[in-house]
């Protein structure tokens, strides 16, 4: 669902976009005012009627030019810009040489967007007082406004030479911002929270930037700063609640989403984030309470409407779900998700040549919107025009990885125009790959429609890769085998299905319905040994040990090379206190399948029981590693990298942790700290490829694409299967120039099945 999830930033009234006006100080205040004192006392002494005494003086006032900048001063704090004009321009027809009053133009004209003007008032001011920082403050602020950040720069730069102040430094932050230059802007901000300690707004606006980088913990740590500061601060509560939903802390979330809407209660931003904390609670009554609240306080907001039909949609409310994402559509025509949203209600409601053209607007607005290619391919299949619907298949299985990308950077990659779903890294990791499998079962059945059962066949076993915890593949590889006349494939796939179907019963705690569908595999497959453990399995949680002990007797007659099996049976032992031997089944599953989490987390817990902590820690960082690469692999990058974080303070010494984490920001193109992580993976391990690879996609990153080349070689060197290695040699040689090896790398990383950017292949007209 989308969120409103560009921060907002409380600009300090000063600081950001200075440009306030200045007064007269100094000897040219004090040379007015003693020029006004000799008047009134000429008038005084001179003068017999007090009438006459107050006309001239109100007449000699009128044409003093500080007097009119005062009124230029009060006409700019009532918004009477045009007045201040001016009363400054006669000011200065009085004294063109005064600074303040330029200045102060300037700001006149700032604020009525004449930048170009305010430009010149600026640059007249530090012309007639060189070290004048409030001008070149100013200046800067105006450059800025005007999309000159280089100039911008310059001018701030002026301003910090003659006079370091938070104000100058929150400036220059934002203009390093707008720059890209994150990390100079991380330095300013600090610079300026070190010269104002006591600053909200300094504290959030140095959140905001650690959350636009994806630094969260970091950003929290700030946020909580600015609270601290002033707890009234909405924006920094609502900035920190934003900050919480994306690590999945929805409670917390949820309470400084209420604290932001107690002092900001027409915050229609924190109504709607707040709405999804709460439908991702399972709380749609109360998520769809709160979208219409925020609805009330700001009618056309069109992702308030997004957020509504998709609620009411989840809650079959079809009707009222299409009328809300039209509205959204009105407001907002362009926006792709929309298009998708509209789409799916559609489907729903069966109206299926609507659906497909809404499906169809939304991939010609984005067309890495794999979800779409999806369910275009779903619209067409269900329409039986299988030819259209298996081209779409394809194609979202090409976009799939740019897809996932997405999700968390945004469609470009780049961090300053990022789309960010606030909840999509609360997703479980298995729902990422359960879509990337469904699109394989939806291939796979179309090439069965048209009778290509050797591609359907690589289809579902594909699907069967992702999620070999699902049963839809299984049993659409029953009926492929089926119309084959392979019997005994056919019932093996239809056991391997009601098993799966099994398992998930009894994760649910339906023991019933479990141990059913587990008799249903044996009865399809009567030699099927995991259909057994299972049985076991259920006899263990319902303390029947001996009857477990026989079903565990009979599947290890069958087949000792199950992983399931071994878990259950250490299960079983670790129930009867049998440590040694629990230890030695779950080693047993760990042969079989060196990455089984299960098997790594069982062994954890046993072995810290067993107070043999140093072996139970390497099981236990390997449980966060392949956690972290579950999470990497559904793109929730936050998530992996917390998980390779834990498992490299568990294990030092592990350079493939260290290499994890490395990737990991390379990814979110946090490169110095990607760079400084994988030199330290190969320090330990100079043999990592993946390491090497890492290096190559940094260098190719910052466009220094000849010293990418270099380790990539290496990265290939030591693992001529590196696919992806390949592939980013082929990309770094075509931007180096070099299309001959572009091709033979492209080429061979498609062969190593990579899935190929068509813009990189039109390019190098690769075949």
């Amino acid at each position: 669902m989308k969120a409103f999830s560009t921060l907002a930033t409380t600009l300090l009234p000063v600081n950001r976009c200075a440009n306030q006006p200045v007064k007269p100080v100094g000897r040219s205040r004090r040379r007015w005012t003693i020029v006004w004192l000799l008047v009134l006392c000429a008038l005084a002494a001179c003068t017999s009627s007090a009438r006459k005494e107050e006309k001239e003086i109100k007449k000699l006032l009128a044409t003093s030019a500080g007097y009119l900048n005062e009124r230029g001063v009060a006409e700019l704090k009532n918004g009477q810009y045009q007045a201040a004009v001016q009363y400054f321009h006669q000011a200065l027809a009085l004294t063109s040489y005064d600074p303040v009053l330029h200045n102060n133009l300037g700001v006149a004209f700032f604020r009525l967007g004449w930048l170009d003007s305010a430009i010149v008032s600026y640059k007249a001011a530090v012309r007639l007082r060189p070290h004048y920082f409030t001008a070149y403050r100013n200046l800067a602020g105006a450059y800025l406004a005007a999309r000159n950040a280089h100039l911008a720069l310059k001018a701030i730069d002026l301003a910090l030479q003659h006079h370091e102040d938070a104000a100058n430094y929150g400036l220059r932050a934002t203009i390093h911002e707008e720059l890209e230059q994150y990390e100079a802007a991380v330095r300013d901000y600090r610079s300026a929270v070190s010269l104002a300690p006591d600053s909200a707004n300094l504290y959030n606006n140095l959140g905001a930037l650690y959350f636009r980088l994806s630094r969260l913990d970091q950003a929290v740590e700030q946020f909580e700063l600015a609270l601290q500061k002033e707890p009234a601060h909405a924006t920094a509560a609502f900035n920190l609640a934003n900050a919480l939903a994306c690590q999945c802390r929805l409670e917390e979330s949820r309470r400084y989403y209420e604290q932001a809407l107690q002092h900001a209660p027409a915050m229609y931003e924190a109504e709607n984030n707040l709405g999804l904390v709460l439908l991702a609670l399972n709380d749609e009554t109360g998520a769809i309470d709160r979208f219409y609240r925020a609805h009330a306080i700001k009618a056309d907001a069109d992702v308030v409407l997004y957020n509504l039909s998709l609620a009411l949609a989840r809650l079959d409310s079809l009707d009222a779900a299409l009328m809300l994402i039209d509205r959204a559509l009105q407001i907002q025509p362009d926006k792709a998700k929309y298009h998708q949203q509209r789409g799916a209600v559609l489907a729903q409601l069966q109206r299926h040549a609507e659906a497909r053209r809404a499906f169809l607007q939304a991939i010609a607005l984005d067309s890495t919107l794999a979800v779409s290619y999806n369910e275009l391919g779903n619209a067409y299949y269900a329409a039986e025009e299988i030819g259209s619907a298996l081209q779409a298949f394809q194609q979202a299985l090409e976009r799939y990885p740019d897809y996932v990308a997405s999700r968390y950077l945004g469609k470009d990659g780049s961090r300053k125009h990022a789309y960010l779903d606030l909840l999509t890294g609360c997703d479980a990791a298995s729902k990422i790959s359960g879509e990337y499998a469904a699109v394989y079962l939806n291939l796979g059945k179309s090439y069965l429609a048209l009778n290509q059962e050797q591609s359907a066949e690589q289809a579902f076993q594909k699907a069967v890769s992702l999620q070999p915890q699902r049963p839809e593949a299984y049993e659409w590889l029953a009926v492929l085998y089926q119309q084959r006349k392979e019997e005994r494939k056919s019932r093996i796939m239809t056991a391997q299905g009601r098993f799966c179907r099994g398992r998930f019963a009894l994760e649910l705690d339906s023991l019933q319905a479990a141990e059913r569908y587990g008799r249903q595999a044996l009865q399809f497959h009567p030699r099927y040994a995991d259909a057994l453990a299972l049985l076991a399995e259920i006899c263990i949680k319902q303390a029947r040990l001996n009857e477990a002990e026989a079903f565990l007797q009979r599947a290890m007659a069958l087949d000792k090379r199950s992983e399931y099996l071994w878990l259950v049976q250490g299960d079983y032992h670790a129930q009867r206190r049998l440590h040694e031997e629990a230890l030695a089944a779950y080693a047993k599953a760990l042969q079989i399948n060196p990455d089984s989490a299960p098997a790594h987390s069982r062994l954890a817990a046993l072995l810290d029981s067993m107070e043999r902590k140093e072996e139970a820690a390497m099981h236990q960082a390997e449980v966060h590693f392949l956690q972290g690469r579950e999470f990497e692999t559904a793109g929730q990058l936050d998530r992996s990298l917390r998980e390779y974080g834990l498992a490299a303070a568990l294990m030092q010494q592990q350079a493939r942790y260290l290499t994890a984490q490395g990737l990991v920001y390379a990814k979110k193109h946090m490169n110095d700290e990607a760079e400084e992580i994988l030199q330290r993976a190969l320090q330990l391990d100079s043999l990592q490829a993946q390491a090497w690879y890492g290096l190559g996609v940094i260098y190719g990153d910052r466009g220094a694409y000849d010293r990418a080349i270099p380790p990539l070689q290496r990265a290939t060197a030591l693992d001529s299967l590196f696919g992806q290695a390949h592939y980013s040699l082929a990309v770094n040689y075509y931007f180096n120039q070099q299309p001959e090896l572009a091709r033979r790398h492209l080429s061979m990383a498609r062969a190593l099945g990579v899935a190929v950017r068509t813009e990189l292949q039109e390019a190098l007209q690769a075949p």
